[in-house]
C-alpha cells in the first residue's frame, strides 16, 4: 500500500502533475538511475527543442518531418532507456527513435510527423524520453497539432542543378502600347539582374506582335538578337524592344511566337536561340 503514493509524488515531481496514469503512460521500473557520489563523472541529458508545433494541416496530409536531438552533455555514459509518446490520440503523431547508450558528446535524433485523422485540435503530445541521467530522468517534448482544411500546406523541391534557359519575349508593338515601352525598358534590369543572381545560362530573343510586316513576323529583333550575359543585356534588351508603337493593330503574339519557334526561321534568320536540352519561356507583354 505504500508504493503507490511513493509513485505518485514522484509524478508530482518530474511532471508537475497531482493526477497521473503511471500505469498507463509512465511503467514502473523503466528508468535506472544512481545518483553519483560528489566529485564522480555523471551522464547528462540535453533535448532540443523542447516544443514541436506542427500547426493546422489537412486530414490525412503528411507533415515535413522534424527533428528532436538528444545529447549526452555529461561526463559518463548516458543509457537512454525509453522513447515513447503520451496520450497519442488516434495515432496523429509518429516517431521512430532508437534508444541507446551515449558516450559523452554523442547524439541521437528523434523524427516526428504529424497526420491528422481528422478535424481536431490534437492539443499537446508528449514525446518522452527516459535515461539515467540522475536530474532528469524523464524529459518530456511537447508536440501540437490541428486538423483544419483552413491550412496552407508548402512542399519545397530543392533543384540543385542550374539547366540553360530560353526566354523569348512577345512585345506587343501596336499603337495602344506607345506609353509603356519604356516602362518596359527602364523596368527591365530588375528581370536580368534575378537572372544573374541566379547564374543561370540564359538566353533572351524579342519579337514583336506584328505579322503583317515581313520584316518582323515572328524575327528576333535588335542589333543583338540573341541575348546573353557574354554582351551588355540591358543595353541589348533596351534596343530589342524598340520597334516603336506602329506595328500592326492586328496583334498576333501567338502566332508571332510559333513562327518564331518553328522552321523556316528557327534554322534561319532566329538559327541558336533555341538550344538542345534548355528550359524555353516564352512571356507575352501587350
Amino acid at each position: 500500500m505504500s508504493r503507490a503514493p511513493l509513485f505518485c509524488s514522484l509524478a508530482v515531481l518530474l511532471f508537475g502533475c497531482s493526477e497521473y496514469d503511471l500505469k498507463g503512460d509512465v511503467p514502473p521500473n523503466t528508468v535506472s538511475t544512481t545518483t553519483p557520489a560528489p566529485g564522480t563523472p555523471a551522464p547528462d541529458i540535453e533535448v532540443q527543442p523542447r516544443v514541436l508545433d506542427f500547426g493546422f494541416l489537412p486530414p490525412g496530409c503528411v507533415s515535413e518531418t522534424k527533428t528532436v536531438q538528444i545529447t549526452n552533455v555529461g561526463e559518463a555514459e548516458l543509457s537512454v532507456q525509453d522513447i515513447q509518446l503520451t496520450a497519442n490520440t488516434d495515432g496523429a503523431f509518429w516517431m521512430d527513435a532508437t534508444p541507446d547508450t551515449l558516450a559523452p558528446g554523442d547524439i541521437i535524433e528523434v523524427l516526428v510527423e504529424f497526420t491528422p485523422p481528422d478535424l481536431l485540435d490534437y492539443g499537446t503530445v508528449g514525446l518522452q524520453v527516459a535515461s539515467n541521467d540522475p536530474d532528469e530522468g524523464f524529459v518530456n517534448v511537447d508536440l501540437g497539432g490541428i486538423g483544419a482544411f483552413e491550412a496552407v500546406f508548402t512542399e519545397v523541391f530543392a533543384q540543385n542543378s542550374v539547366v540553360p534557359v530560353d526566354v523569348l519575349w512577345v512585345v506587343d508593338n501596336s499603337g495602344s502600347m506607345s506609353g509603356e515601352l519604356n516602362n518596359l525598358s527602364n523596368e527591365f534590369n530588375f528581370f536580368i539582374n534575378g537572372f544573374i543572381a541566379l547564374g543561370l545560362d540564359y538566353q533572351i530573343g524579342v519579337i514583336t506582335t506584328d505579322m503583317d510586316n515581313p520584316a518582323q513576323s515572328g524575327q528576333l529583333m535588335g542589333p543583338i538578337p540573341i541575348i546573353s550575359p557574354a554582351g551588355d543585356p540591358i543595353a541589348d534588351f533596351a534596343a530589342a524592344i524598340d520597334q516603336g508603337s506602329s506595328g500592326s493593330g492586328d496583334e498576333r503574339g501567338l502566332d508571332a511566337a510559333q513562327a518564331a519557334l518553328t522552321d523556316p526561321l528557327l534554322s534561319g534568320a532566329n538559327a541558336g536561340f533555341v538550344r538542345p536540352g534548355a528550359i524555353l519561356s516564352v512571356i507575352l507583354v501587350t
